[in-house]
């Protein structure tokens, strides 16, 4: 039996416990992978630092071993695109992955010593290690205070999450002050989320406990938490029941205003639903289920009230979760049974609490758990960060647009997503511009097609291959000039419609303008002229580039990338029209060419999965294959030096959660 026929079973077995680190081993060399924030990571495995997974040649940042590899699925062995969110053959989702190809000329690691037993202190070295153990304590947690009173939040929130990684009484008394005190809603909702990560600490010191949910509960009602960060706050009020006395905002406040500003519709609200149906279903609080039992009387809550209700039992039949069109007497009549029901089954009255029995103690999503230090000697506590070099002026970004037939429902998506872009953009910059090219036809006449010439902007006349013909008005690019007026700019994407085609006969196929897309956008846009100013262009397309055009885009884009700093990176778009591309191993490759030539990255993003739900159903919950939440993702670790970026992983993935979330107050 070969080695193959062994260890493809073995993957495929692991793959179905869903474990997400998987080692290959060849030449002494040891590569493992895992899942992280839906991205691919490898391990060093000299140094044991994590890094992305990018295509080709991987150096490690930390210590420069090299190695290669290629990710594939582990049920069909089809190679990833890296960043997918599941294999576009088999549909298996990651993290069922296995590596092949590490580099045969790798230098062995050599095995390491066997590790030494520790020698028995002496009590006068315990006392020692204990005094240096806090002194370094006391120490970082002066380092990274200084950088709390930056003036700029995102450092101030990088700050948090570096002090967070250690667990100590200083730290936590510095988390606890800007968790009560800072200026900033999102700086203080980054201290609870950094403190939820050392909950288990926290339960040992019940005041501290009490006041970081205390403070977290407050903070939701004005609207501090957004998407799955209530998460974990409700299910830490969950454990303090349903009046826990010190709570100046309490859950019978708190529970029913957030129902009101939650959607069953929105992905980035269900997780919150579900967890408040849990929350209702184990505390059985009369008082508070009447008030939820209340909300079934308006049409704007009914829906939701009766997914909560629904977790305390199946013996009342749901009418508006499933229903398209609830009539009002319907609702009237679920009323009825639900008061009945709660006056049968919930007589005693909730007391409160002093304290919970078991303290919450789970584990932040976000942030890794705090450690203690217990080997003041360990190098890892002796690196220092230069937060001030995170700071960003203006922020300048054009989309780049294919906007033939098969794009219309990317246009559309796009549309209705650019303000969650902008609105995160505007945390890290007080001027972010977006603006969009539209291309068809090429721009420079030694490039275009019979096509490109005859597109000026008339009504030209469409005749797909075995369909009906139709008439639109055709353009080589059309512009939308950079602006900070979101609600404008979509509106007028939103309006944008993906018609014709430029289709080559010679060839058979649907190219796309690029070259020309991309000369639009950098000559014709009105960029900032500030020197320290993000200059950014994401392409967006689902089709080849024009025949003989990939020479003057690989030349426009590292001139530009190189001149004027300008950062490219492109979503290889997949929709009906595209299984073709899909499918092979190279799909759009000049795509991944313009990003790494402009310095970016190359992501996939399949527009063929709806994340929205009928009207009247919960929507399954958003996850880290959200195509413009991956998109938002790599735009901002675009903007920042690269030294960081191990670092700033979680405080993104909180900003993305926190600013493409609707706010609950609006």
């Amino acid at each position: 039996m070969t080695m193959k026929r062994i260890l493809l079973p073995l993957l495929a077995f692991l793959s179905l416990l869903s474990i997400p680190v998987v080692t290959l081993q060849a030449q002494q060399v040891a590569i493992q992978f895992e899942l992280k924030d839906g991205y691919v990571r490898w391990i060093c495995p000299k140094c044991k630092v994590n890094n992305a997974a990018t295509a080709g040649l991987n150096k490690c940042y930390s210590c420069n071993y090299s190695t290669t590899f290629t990710l594939g699925c582990s049920k069909c062995q089809h190679p990833f695109d890296l960043g997918t969110a599941n294999c576009s053959k088999c549909k298996v989702a990651l993290p069922k992955v296995y590596a092949s190809n590490p580099n045969p000329n790798a230098k062995p690691i050599p095995k390491p010593k066997a590790a030494e037993q520790p020698k028995k202190l002496t009590p006068r070295q315990k006392a020692d290690r204990t005094k240096r153990i806090k002194k370094l304590e006391a120490y970082y947690t002066m380092v990274y205070g200084q950088h709390l009173k930056h003036t700029d939040w995102f450092v101030r929130a990088v700050a948090l999450a570096e002090m967070g990684k250690i667990d100590c009484k200083e730290s936590t008394d510095e988390l606890m002050k800007v968790l009560e005190t800072d200026r900033d809603p999102m700086v203080r909702m980054y201290a609870w989320e950094v403190l939820h990560a050392r909950s288990a600490s926290l339960a040992k010191m019940p005041s501290y406990h009490r006041r970081w949910v205390a403070n977290g509960a407050e903070a939701a009602y004005r609207g501090g938490f957004r998407g799955d960060l209530r998460v974990g706050l409700i299910n830490a009020i969950a454990a303090y029941g349903p009046k826990p006395p010190g709570f100046e905002v309490t859950p019978h406040e708190l529970i029913p205003m957030l129902l009101k500003t939650l959607s069953p519709s929105r992905p980035s609200d269900s997780r919150t639903l579900k967890a408040l149906r849990e929350l209702v279903a184990t505390w059985k609080d009369p008082e508070l289920t009447q008030t939820i039992a209340q909300m079934l009387s308006s049409a704007k809550t009914a829906n939701k009230a009766e997914y909560l209700l629904g977790g305390l039992t199946d013996t009342i039949a749901p009418v508006g979760i499933y229903s398209k069109v609830t009539p009002s007497r319907e609702w009237v009549k679920v009323r009825t049974q639900w008061d009945a029901w709660i006056k049968e089954n919930l007589k005693t009255k909730t007391e409160s609490s002093q304290a919970p029995k078991t303290p919450y103690v789970g584990k932040s999503t976000y942030f890794p758990q705090a450690e203690t230090i217990t080997d003041p000697d360990d190098p890892k506590w002796k690196k220092d960060l230069e937060l001030g070099k995170l700071t960003i002026n203006d922020i300048d970004l054009v989309f780049v647009i294919d906007s033939t037939g098969s794009m219309q429902l990317v246009m559309t998506k796009l549309a209705k997503n650019v303000t969650g872009i902008l609105n995160t953009l505007k945390l890290f910059s007080r001027t972010p511009k977006i603006g969009a090219v539209y291309y068809r036809h090429e721009e420079d006449p030694a490039l275009q097609m019979s096509c490109c010439k005859a597109a000026l902007g008339k009504v030209s006349r469409y005749e797909p291959a075995g369909g009906k013909a139709y008439n639109f008005k055709d353009y080589r690019t059309s512009s939308l000039p950079l602006t900070s007026q979101i609600t404008k700019l979509a509106a007028t994407m939103l309006a944008q419609r993906a018609d014709g085609a430029h289709y080559n006969p010679d060839v058979g196929e649907n190219p796309g303008a690029l070259h020309g897309g991309l000369l639009s956008a950098t000559k014709t846009m009105k960029w900032s002229k500030n020197a320290t100013a993000k200059k950014i262009i994401v392409l967006m397309g689902d089709a080849m580039p024009t025949k003989g055009t990939i020479p003057a885009i690989e030349t426009l884009v590292s001139g530009e990338h190189s001149e004027r700093n300008i950062t490219f990176h492109s979503m290889r778009v997949v929709t009906e029209a595209t299984p073709k591309y899909y499918d092979a191993e190279d799909f759009l490759p000049n795509f991944i060419k313009v990003a790494k030539l402009g310095g970016g990255t190359s992501l996939v993003g399949d527009f063929n999965k709806e994340t929205s739900a009928p009207h009247g159903q919960i929507a399954p919950p958003h996850d880290s294959s959200d195509n413009f939440r991956k998109l938002t993702v790599a735009i901002i670790k675009g903007m920042i030096n690269k030294d960081y970026l191990d670092r700033v992983d979680p405080v993104i993935n909180v900003l993305v959660e926190y600013a493409q979330s609707p706010d609950p107050r609006k």
